[in-house]
């Protein structure tokens, strides 16, 4: 039999270079698989940890899940458009607020006139107004948030028209002082008031809507103030 020729040295050399070829591509292997036991064990690590859970209010939450406040009718009913009357009187309310703080000025020089006084006392006047106004302003508004814009906003009413028609009856500059001050106090609390209804017959679309229509109706009443102080 024909013996086998033993492996020469470039026989020997080639199978020396696979071999040493094969060697990293298996060492690179398992480099990788211990790669990944080792990131599969961290995050078994970190899965087995309790997570910290941030603390989130119930006001979040609900915003969260509702952006949109929305006001349903009960079920098998439909809404209505009351909301709409509502505003239309609180148009007319915004709109005497400022008709009643705006025409005494048209009266002043009358005022002046018939009661002689100067024009240093008539402007303490006309300012006793807006001090009293700019301190009950909060208490008044915070009044109505404790037993509700309905109690509130009559009372108010009823306020600056008696105190409307008590100033003409004022004899003297002190009267006339107390008078416009008590008018002030008693004018406060109307525009938080009327927010907070607002806030609770109109969703947050509409909301907006109603507020520019309540802004726009204290405008006209700035407006029209002048000529129907000159008219009465």
């Amino acid at each position: 039999t024909r013996r086998s020729s033993p492996p020469t040295r470039a026989g020997s050399r080639g199978r020396a270079a696979s071999f040493s070829a094969a060697t990293p591509r298996r060492t690179s292997q398992e480099q990788r698989r211990s790669f990944l036991d080792g990131r599969a064990g961290i995050l078994a690590r970190t899965r087995s940890k309790p997570r910290s859970v941030p603390i989130v209010s119930e006001a979040t939450q609900l915003s969260e899940a509702a952006p949109e406040t929305r006001i349903e009718p009960p079920p098998g009913q439909t809404a209505t458009r009351v909301r709409w009357v509502a505003l239309a009187f609180l148009c007319g309310l915004s709109a005497v607020l400022y008709i009643d703080r705006i025409c005494l000025s048209k009266a002043v020089p009358t005022i002046r006139s018939e009661l002689g006084i100067s024009s240093e006392r008539i402007s303490l006047v006309m300012v006793a107004f807006t001090i009293a106004y700019g301190i009950f302003e909060i208490p008044v508004g915070r009044w109505g948030g404790r037993i509700g814009p309905r109690r509130v906003l009559p009372r108010i009413a009823v306020c600056w028209s008696f105190f409307t028609a008590l100033t003409g009856a004022c004899f003297g500059f002190w009267q006339l002082l107390v008078v416009r001050f008590l008018f002030g106090m008693g004018e406060a609390g109307a525009f938080p008031n009327t927010a907070r209804v607002l806030a609770r017959w109109f969703p947050d679309r509409e909301r907006a809507r109603a507020q520019g229509f309540l802004l726009a109706a204290s405008q006209v009443g700035l407006i029209v103030a002048m000529p129907v102080a000159g008219y009465l």
